[in-house]
């Protein structure tokens, strides 16, 4: 609501790690937005659901870059 009431626009960017067991590991902010939007956004990175990456028909673990665009209509 804050973010909202002050139409912050703009994009988060974050680094995660899924790691091979199929939990979210390591995310760490690379671009960030204020009013709460950036936490927000670490929450629901860890919430993500996933199969982990194969190698070798073996699981392995991978960093991937997400971002999350918010805009004010």
């Amino acid at each position: 609501d804050l973010a909202r009431q002050n139409q912050t626009q703009g994009r988060v960017k974050l680094i995660v790690e899924f790691q091979e067991n199929g939990k979210i590991g390591l995310v760490f902010p690379l671009q960030t937005l204020p009013d709460g939007l950036t936490e927000n956004c670490i929450y629901a990175a860890r919430q993500i659901k996933f199969q982990p990456a194969r190698k070798n028909g073996k699981p392995i673990s991978t960093v991937k870059t997400i971002t999350y665009d918010f805009s004010v209509f």
